[in-house]
């Protein structure tokens, strides 16, 4: 095999493996568009005035008893250890209630939870604070 032959493989093959990356990236970036198409952004309940503090009212009247406690306490940062302890239930009781509550208001972390109960100020039903 002479040195013009082996070049010539060397840049088939590497022509191949290309067109293998290219192929693969394409795909990857086609699922990103299909999975963020699939799965549109979570909707935000905003600041303003009006309809949405009707709507943020609503959202909260949707939770039971036991998850508007547990959501107040998380908005004041309680952890859940700490919030297990104060009402006598387990740990994983804790996380499911704060999971259905986020669930149900449309949010993600204790911080956005202090925002909504803020928010929700002195028209909505808030159990009594602890400590």
């Amino acid at each position: 095999m002479a040195a013009s032959d082996s070049s010539q493989l060397i840049v088939v093959s590497l022509i191949a493996v290309l067109s293998v990356v290219y192929a693969l990236w394409t795909r990857i970036q086609s699922r990103r568009r299909q999975s963020s198409l699939d799965n549109p952004p979570v909707k935000i309940v905003s600041s303003s005035p009006g309809r949405d503090k009707c709507e943020r009212l609503s959202l909260w009247n949707n939770l039971s008893i036991r998850e508007k406690e547990i959501a107040r306490l998380a908005s004041e940062y309680w952890s859940d250890d700490e919030i297990a302890r104060e009402l006598h239930l387990s740990v994983r009781t804790v996380q499911n209630h704060l999971q259905h509550a986020r669930e149900k208001l449309h949010i993600h972390s204790r911080h956005e939870f202090k925002y909504f109960v803020q928010q929700l100020g002195a028209d909505s039903e808030l159990p009594p604070r602890y400590g």
